[in-house]
């Protein structure tokens, strides 16, 4: 994905903004969550939602917007697909719920740097941009294909005899 050290570094860039949009997109996975039965019923109570979002903050935080795209995010993203893949968690609510918390963070990127008046200049021009929301889209698909591809091996592993 070229997610290489300039990459993470915009990454790392990003950090206050993302970690600041991040609550109001995980608010609204959370809320589309328990609108549709076939989500709802992973979360029985606040107390595990809260717990689902302080990991997410935490993966987040500690790793994705650190740049940290190593072996221990590697580990995390991988047992975020066991996770799914164990409570027979659907990937197009993954998907879908990815798509809702990138929404929140692509437009928070976008109106931080956005002039804030007709005579205002932007902190920095399009290309850079450009460059932190391919740093921020391609870490969130990477994130993706992790947590996803780990999920389908895990379903399939029944079918092969279970062997490792």
């Amino acid at each position: 994905m070229n997610l290489d050290a300039a990459s993470r570094s915009r990454l790392q860039d990003l950090k206050s903004i993302i970690m600041t949009a991040l609550p109001a997109g995980l608010d609204a996975l959370y809320q589309k969550i328990g609108t549709e039965p076939e989500t709802a019923r992973f979360f029985t109570s606040e107390a595990m939602i809260r717990q689902a979002k302080d990991k997410q903050h935490e993966h987040w935080w500690g790793l994705i917007t650190n740049g940290q795209l190593d072996e221990s995010y590697m580990a995390r993203a991988i047992q975020i697909g066991q996770a799914h893949s164990r409570i027979g968690l659907a990937p197009r609510w993954y998907i879908a719920g990815y798509a809702l918390v990138l929404e929140q963070l692509v437009r928070a990127v976008v109106m931080a740097h956005w002039p804030k008046s007709h005579f205002g200049r932007p902190k920095i021009n399009a290309e850079q941009v450009a460059e932190e929301l391919s740093a921020l889209i391609k870490s969130t698909l990477l994130d993706m294909e992790l947590a996803l591809s780990t999920y389908f091996e895990a379903q399939t592993q029944p079918r092969r005899g279970g062997g490792v």
